[in-house]
């Protein structure tokens, strides 16, 4: 098949599509999901990483190297109460 042709047909599919009123998308093999309570997060979801400079106390720096990889610990302790204070 060649690229116009292919091109063509999926202009037509898009458009068709496009065209579909809400009321005409069959979804009964697609029910509605209202209980999202056994929900998994995503586990390919990669947050952007920044560097940070600032200077914390000396007991709390020494607490945190107590962890391994003390500064994924530090990010868990701050996502934790970043989601809990969003959640209010």
């Amino acid at each position: 098949m060649n690229a116009k042709k292919f091109t063509e047909k999926y202009h037509s599919q898009i458009d068709y599509i496009n065209n579909l009123r809400d009321k005409d998308i069959d979804l009964s093999d697609a029910p509605e999901i209202s209980d999202f309570s056994s929900a998994q997060p995503n586990r390919f979801f990669k947050p952007k990483k920044a560097a940070l400079s600032t200077k914390i106390d000396a007991d709390v720096l020494a607490w945190l190297k107590m962890h391994d990889n003390y500064s994924q610990y530090l990010n868990e302790l701050c996502r934790k109460q970043m989601n809990v204070e969003l959640s209010h």
